[in-house]
């Protein structure tokens, strides 16, 4: 009968045909309101439809601080203040606990779902409205609207969402916290006192579990890149966008550096920076190696660069850089020569005491050739890439086509590739060898522009363009779609600014050196045998007919192709159609590792590492409200402790020992220089994130810096990312976390690396010697680790998600400003010690990983060789060191031992390198992150500790390490060093102590030979 009752009273506070909302609300009024019996009846069971919470189809019993409270107010007598505010606060925990259920019952049965907003560019979820649980509402399917910057830059594409932002994550089983979703159960204490502590706890995990959203798996986000037209760029509607993409085609040799300098000066252009050429360098650089995770990071810089032209109202532009030098100076900036760029100043002729030169990677066919003659011809753009490009981001693509004669094409690349790869034997077969790989090429350029659209290209002669470039202003600039004015403007700067070719002399050189004239009959010799051979070449005989008729020359469209000329779907819509789906946000969680340092009355540095330290704080903050694990690990020195410990952020602290001193006495510092491969393994044994973060200490980041990453690691789980930094200079002394992200995106690019998300994993794995932490080389031998570690993938991102600050002038604006190039502190011992460990960490990578000789930056890091100057500053290392240049073997036995630090390693991995002690980030000498010629191939090169301390030298019994580091040494009557019980001492040299008879106080005694 009590059962019935209550029933009764169920229906009748429930309104027929009310929605599950207004059910559930009914029922918890039921609950706060109805009198709790003393003894439930029989038929009272538990009902988990409201988060697993005891309920009961009888009438639920009040809390029993509500039912005390209640008897204690009697009608006619006043309530007391204290009463008062009582009720209040019993009512307010009732209240949070109503919608804390309400909120988990409606997250459970799917009514309140989440949607991206699209207008948000940092794949931050919010919630823009809920549906109902009922009807049409849950019949209607939610869109996630895929941002282009925030995932690829893909178009909008059918996401299945999570309830991210205020839920997820939040109150989960980890303990993660969120935003908005009350997860801890606030405010439920009071309301559930009555409930003894067993119900209460077990009613907490209940709401916990229910709370608890872990996303689905987006089974449709690959459906945008794998359902693209086959027709090409012509079934894009007219007038749909007037954003085009210049793309200059030709062999090497016709003319790109000419038209560079022409295009450069056009202010409706806008050119790549060096990081987005960079990762279009690893795409092409073998073009038949079809890696989706290539393909994927150049998608990302693509519209990267599309959407910062797109808001400056430019059209992206190939071949369009410029660098800018002052008078006097040896190096440019390509940055000073952006900003001239985007204000529309190289059209003005004023420049006093600059000038301008075309830089950057032309992407010629072929391009970047190398010593290694094997890879000559094996880089050279793809066509086709570009048109899936455009296609996905809604843009057309527009090509210039250079031709130039045979000839004096293939003269222009013998004369730039002579003083390289010429010798006096074999020229002959270099030379023929150059006329197959133009002729080739030309072919390859020929085949790829059958996929275009004869209205998508226009082909000039560069021979011609010189003579009469005015002739060639009206037709080029309505095909570019620029003012005539200035087009003849920027040809005239371009003739005047062009080198003067000075005619040479006749030669009178005896037999065996090659004249102008012998080279250029050779080459036409040459020529004609492979017109007449089986084989002859498919170009270019319709283009010259038709160039001699005309300036700027438009081929004819087949009649049998139609407006719509069919081509083959490009491979990556069939990868797409295969790929797995995006992993969870939930599996995601990053150690960010920095180095934080005590600065002394630096003020710019300590102002520097303060601001990292909160924006770091910021970041993750908004990171854990999306469900994202977020961890600090700061290896400092003991000496830096104390002035950390002020700093307001949390960070869980992993001493290092270890220095610059440590491994080379003639280390001259005020700050103690640490290792890159210690402060990497710090962060890899104190952290527990899947991922690693290390950047620099100077950097910091934006708030969608982890969500950014997060995304990039659900797509790509194992390419690592190297995020670069834009600078800001002239900030004031009010600048903070809040200056940098309002003025994100306004900012000066950068041409380094100094931030790098990869699998935490691969730490013990890397190929990392003692590279100094502040000097120049670091990027250098972590990128060829990296690259090495992953097959030569990685993904180079520069949305604005990391910044540097500056009181002055920036030097990525003035080179000249560089300490890397004008302190002899830094051109000198401290690049020197660097270059040797880059060298000796190459030749272990190539014999470890011998594919990475093929590898774009390969390349590049030899280029970084050369521009730092290692060759001259290796001179001032010992002879040990400039063994480890020289890459010559060192023989086991005596001091030294073939390891990166010969003479420290040989006492303790033994004398043929077969020991490998545990690594210790306390020891005085760094013996566990020896790597040695024997432990090649056979990871990780890093040996966890077993457990405990390790000691100094493993093997030996030596002194335990304080915590507090290396200590300051005495000097006794007898000339030996005296250091406090437990001590290690170290000379100022640098010299670590060994295992020595202490003195009866238990302090340890060095001979004074070893200072």
């Amino acid at each position: 009968a009590e059962c019935g009752a209550t029933g009764a009273r169920e229906s009748a506070t429930a309104p027929a045909g009310a929605a599950p909302m207004e059910t559930i609300r009914s029922k918890v009024a039921v609950l706060l309101r109805t009198p709790r019996h003393a003894d439930p009846p029989p038929c009272q069971r538990r009902d988990s439809g409201l988060n697993g919470a005891a309920t009961s189809s009888a009438e639920p019993p009040p809390p029993a601080s509500l039912a005390s409270a209640t008897a204690a107010v009697r009608p006619g007598k006043p309530i007391s203040p204290l009463k008062l505010m009582t009720l209040a606060t019993i009512s307010l925990s009732a209240t949070c606990l109503c919608s804390t259920i309400v909120q988990s019952q409606l997250l459970h049965e799917g009514a309140l779902r989440g949607r991206y907003d699209a207008a948000n560019d940092d794949g931050v979820s919010y919630f823009t409205g809920s549906g109902s649980s009922g009807g049409a509402g849950a019949a209607r399917r939610d869109l996630d609207l895929l941002d282009s910057r925030s995932f690829g830059g893909a178009p909008a594409a059918a996401r299945t969402t999570s309830a991210a932002g205020g839920g997820a994550g939040a109150g989960g089983d980890t303990d993660v916290g969120g935003g908005g979703g009350n997860g801890d159960g606030g405010g439920s204490e009071s309301a559930t006192e009555g409930f003894g502590e067993q119900s209460q706890e077990e009613f907490l995990v209940a709401v916990k579990r229910r709370l608890k959203i872990e996303t689905p798996l987006d089974k449709t986000f690959w459906r945008p890149y794998a359902r693209l037209s086959s027709e090409g760029q012509a079934s894009l509607p007219a007038g749909a966008n007037k954003t085009n993409l210049i793309f200059v085609a030709g062999a090497e040799g016709t003319g790109h550096h000419f038209v560079t300098a022409l295009m450069m000066r056009l202010s409706q252009l806008m050119p790549m920076t060096l990081v987005q050429e960079q990762m279009f360098q690893a795409l092409w650089w073998k073009p038949h190696d079809r890696s989706p995770a290539t393909f994927w990071g150049a998608l990302e810089s693509f519209f990267e660069w599309v959407g910062a032209a797109k808001a400056n109202g430019k059209h992206p532009a190939f071949c369009a850089r410029t660098c800018l030098r002052y008078s006097g100076l040896k190096h440019c900036s390509w940055i000073s020569g952006l900003q001239q760029q985007m204000a529309g100043r190289l059209l003005d002729g004023k420049a006093h005491n600059i000038s301008y030169q075309p830089i950057g990677q032309m992407f010629s066919y072929p391009f970047s050739r190398s010593g290694n003659e094997t890879e000559d011809g094996t880089h050279f753009p793809r066509l086709e890439d570009l048109q899936y490009l455009c296609e996905l981001a809604g843009i057309r693509l527009k090509v210039i086509v250079l031709w130039r004669e045979p000839v004096d094409a293939i003269m222009s690349m013998n004369n730039r590739g002579l003083p390289k790869i010429w010798r006096r034997a074999g020229r002959t077969f270099k030379l023929h060898k150059q006329v197959g790989l133009f002729l080739s090429q030309l072919d390859e350029l020929h085949t790829q522009l059958q996929s275009l659209h004869p209205h998508d290209y226009r082909i000039m002669n560069y021979t011609d363009v010189l003579l009469n470039g005015q002739d060639y202003v009206r037709d080029l600039a309505a095909f570019l779609e620029v003012p005539q004015a200035q087009l003849s403007r920027a040809f005239t700067l371009s003739m005047k600014a062009k080198p003067k070719k000075h005619p040479r002399a006749p030669t009178t050189a005896p037999d065996g050196t090659w004249s102008d004239e012998v080279r250029r009959s050779f080459i036409e010799s040459r020529l004609a045998e492979a017109e007449r051979g089986p084989h002859p070449p498919a170009c270019c005989g319709s283009w010259t007919r038709r160039l001699a008729e005309r300036r700027v020359v438009q081929m004819p469209v087949p009649r049998d192709a139609g407006l719509k000329p069919a081509r083959t779907p490009h491979w990556f819509t069939r990868w797409a159609q295969a790929a797995p789906p995006p992993r969870r946000l939930q599996e995601i969680s990053f150690t960010h590792v920095v180095n934080p340092f005590d600065p002394g009355n630096n003020t710019e540095r300590a102002r520097s590492q303060t601001v990292t330290l909160a924006s770091i704080s910021h970041a993750a903050a908004l990171a854990t409200a999306q469900g994202i694990s977020v961890e600090l690990v700061c290896a400092i020195f003991a000496e830096d402790e104390a002035y950390l410990a002020r700093e307001p952020v949390k960070c869980t602290f992993a001493h290092l020992n270890a220095s610059a001193i440590t491994a080379l006495p003639q280390f001259r510092h005020p700050v103690r220089l640490p290792f890159l491969n210690m402060i990497l393994w710090a962060g890899h044994q104190s952290g527990k994130g899947k991922y690693l973060v290390y950047s620099n200490m100077d950097i910091g980041v934006q708030p969608p810096f982890y969500i950014k990453m997060a995304r990039q690691m659900q797509v790509m789980p194992d390419v690592p990312v190297s995020s670069i930094r834009e600078e800001f200079e002239h900030v004031d002394a009010t600048f903070d976390v809040e200056s940098a992200i309002a003025r994100r995106g306004t900012g000066l690019s950068h041409p380094g690396h100094d931030c790098w998300v990869f699998p935490r994993e691969w730490v013990p794995r890397l190929i990392l010697g003692f590279t100094l932490i502040g000097v120049s080389m670091v990027a250098t031998d972590m990128m060829q680790a990296l690259h090495a570690i992953s097959g030569c993938r990685m993904s180079l991102l520069s949305p604005h998600l990391t910044f540097h600050f500056v009181e002055g002038d920036s030097v990525v604006k003035h080179p000249s400003n560089q300490r890397a190039r004008n302190d002899k502190i830094f051109t000198g011992l401290y690049t020197a010690w660097n270059c040797a460990q880059f060298a000796r960490n190459r030749r272990d990578v190539l014999a470890t990983y011998p594919e990475y000789g093929q590898c774009w930056f390969s390349q590049q890091a030899e280029w970084n060789v050369y521009s730092y100057q290692c060759g001259a500053t290796i001179e001032h290392l010992p002879h040990e060191f400039k063994l480890l240049w020289h890459n010559d073997s060192i023989k086991p036995g005596g001091a030294y031992i073939d390891c990166n630090l010969p003479s420290l390693c040989a006492r303790c991995r033994g004398r043929d390198g077969s020991r490998r002690p545990p690594a210790d980030l306390m020891a005085a000498v760094p013996c566990g992150f020896c790597r040695c010629a024997g432990d090649l191939g056979n990871p990780p090169y890093i040996t966890p500790p077993v457990g405990g301390e390790v000691g100094a030298l493993a093997g030996e019994e030596t002194a335990n390490v304080p915590r507090g580091g290396v200590q300051e040494a005495s000097l006794d009557q007898t000339g030996a060093a005296v250091v406090g019980s437990g001590g290690v001492a170290v000379a100022q040299g640098g010299k670590a102590a060994r295992a020595l008879p202490r003195t009866g106080s238990g302090a340890v005694l060095l001979p004074r030979s070893d200072f």
